[in-house]
């Protein structure tokens, strides 16, 4: 929040602008004296105007900063605790700048896609528009398999129940989504713990003895709440994700219920969802292997570039931020944004920004890619770079 306020120095009353950072106990306050108080003038309102805005934005960067600095992985590399913590918080800022009713819109075609590839992974042949007309019109395309629809239309109800839960993790969370998830599919199954052996198609991994799954699922939901505070939400996540696969609860619909609860803990945890496309079904699966053979680092990494991937389009809000509307900006204030934006690099300069020798070589790319969405000018590029 930033506050404006008159001071008096040396007997003469001057307007100050300040804003603060704060995470974890850790507190920076950030200060700017616009002129003496008498100066009430437009001139002086368009510069309380603009350095209010330099100063919260600074107290943005800031905050990213010490999210960063604060989070201590198990399994990523530390050179992702910048990305996720940048793409949270800016994700937040960009939803709080939109009207409700461009909220609404986004969700729906986010939650479009969103199905159209969870269900796709699953085998369902609907084509994202077809998902469209069955999301928003209510229309079932000809010619198409009655279960394929109503695996489609079963998301409008689960998406207004995982809205309004407000609640952590439960099994009759699960239990009432797994319920909606397989409405018109399979009476007798949905919403029920599964009571017989079933195989994972494509995995050798052996999932919980269906008279152990009940004592199982009690167990990874109490492992998950008592290391809320213990494990970065990140990876307690995509830990969950993999053991709730692992314990396979139901006859069907495992995939689909495990990757709803995957983005209700991240949304918990006020990250944006994940969207895990068709086209990568099989890096996506493999990975699941290797984490039932021990190795969740593939699966976490997988996880968060997707995250990084489909939500990178929030990063540019910092360049809008500098360069949407400059009209009337003073040559002394734009050495002052651009200052910002090169103290800014030099603060997360103090992170370990390394890219990962193991890393996967779409990194590198999404690294440079990112250095060039926050600078303000190609010269600048190379100050961040050098």
């Amino acid at each position: 929040m930033v506050s404006v306020k008159e001071r008096t120095v040396k007997g003469k009353r001057y307007i100050y602008v300040s804003s603060s950072a704060s995470f974890k106990g850790e507190r920076k306050r950030f200060e700017k004296c616009i002129g003496p108080s008498a100066d009430r003038n437009p001139e002086m309102k368009r510069r309380i105007e603009f350095y209010s805005d330099l100063l919260e934005f600074k107290s943005t960067l800031y905050r990213i900063y010490l999210k960063a600095k604060g989070t201590r992985f198990t399994y990523l590399p530390s050179f992702y605790s910048f990305y996720l913590a940048l793409i949270k918080q800016l994700y937040h800022d960009f939803l709080s700048d939109l009207y409700l009713s461009e909220i609404d819109r986004y969700e729906r075609e986010f939650n479009i896609r969103y199905v159209h590839n969870t269900t796709g992974i699953e085998g369902n042949t609907l084509s994202l528009s077809e998902t469209a007309m069955i999301m928003e019109d209510g229309i079932a395309p000809a010619g198409k398999h009655l279960r394929e629809i109503h695996e489609v239309e079963n998301y409008k109800r689960a998406f207004r129940f995982m809205k309004g839960s407000k609640g952590d993790i439960s099994k009759d969370l699960i239990l009432k989504l797994h319920d909606l998830i397989q409405r018109n599919i399979d009476h007798d199954s949905a919403g029920n713990l599964r009571r017989i052996g079933v195989n994972i198609t494509g995995s050798e991994w052996q999932p919980t003895p269906a008279i152990l799954i009940d004592a199982e699922l009690d167990k990874l939901i109490s492992w998950y709440r008592e290391n809320q505070n213990n494990i970065p939400p990140f990876e307690l996540a995509s830990l969950f994700h993999i053991r709730f696969l692992q314990i396979h609860p139901f006859t069907d619909g495992n995939g689909r219920v495990g990757r709803e609860l995957l983005n209700y803990t991240l949304a918990r945890n006020d990250y944006p969802p994940i969207i895990i496309p068709i086209e990568r079904r099989e890096e996506y699966m493999d990975d699941l292997t290797l984490a039932d053979e021990g190795d969740p680092l593939p699966l976490m990494e997988f996880l968060a570039l997707q995250l990084i991937r489909d939500h990178a389009n929030v990063v540019g809000s910092i360049k809008d931020r500098f360069t949407g509307d400059i009209k009337g900006i003073k040559p002394g204030e734009i050495q002052e944004m651009v200052g910002l934006m090169i103290w800014f690099f030099n603060l997360i300069g103090e992170l370990d920004l390394r890219v990962p020798p193991h890393a996967r070589s779409e990194i590198e790319k999404i690294h440079r890619q990112f250095l060039s969405d926050l600078a303000v000018d190609p010269d600048l590029i190379k100050v961040i770079q050098s």
